[in-house]
């Protein structure tokens, strides 16, 4: 803001020395600078138009289904579910390809879930240890049921895993 209001000043400044105070070469050399200034915030704003177009283009390129099934692959072969998760949402990948690694986060969540409810069953009072011990319940019938109905032929490892960290 106080940049433009320099500049501001400065254009008032330079109108009315325009006027009344500069001679006829004086006045020749402000208009070739306003033309070069000119030319110049031209070829600027050109420049910027065709950096935006390109990495729109770019953009367009690179934002197809199997691009980022590649770019998941890397955050599922670190176990960095929580890092998927949040990709997938902002690229809203929401694609019927993407369904099994939804359902691979939800195995993740539900899972960290009952851990959480179980260990604050173990350092809770008395009176809220029921109430842990029944969302833990809750949480391991829930990824239970996720793994049984898991129909993904990429989930089944992580069905069985999962799986067996909660079956009794």
């Amino acid at each position: 803001m106080e940049i433009l209001f320099v500049v501001v000043c400065a254009f008032v400044w330079a109108f009315f020395a325009y006027k009344e105070k500069l001679g006829y070469y004086q006045k020749m050399a402000v208009k070739a600078v306003l033309a070069y200034g000119a030319v110049l915030a031209f070829g600027m704003a050109l420049l910027a138009m065709v950096v935006t177009i390109g990495g729109v283009i770019a953009t367009f390129n690179e934002d197809t289904v199997e691009k980022r099934l590649d770019s998941y692959a890397w955050y599922c072969n670190n176990g960095d579910f929580d890092s998927l998760a949040m990709s997938m949402h902002y690229d809203q990948s929401y694609e019927e390809e993407f369904d099994y690694l939804w359902e691979q986060v939800d195995m993740y969540d539900t899972y960290n879930q009952y851990q959480i409810y179980m260990k604050a069953a173990e350092v809770s009072e008395t009176g809220k240890q029921e109430y842990y011990l029944e969302k833990a319940e809750e949480c391991k019938r829930i990824l239970q049921e996720i793994c049984a109905e898991s129909i993904f032929e990429e989930n089944v490892l992580y069905a069985e895993y999962y799986g067996t960290l909660v079956w009794e």
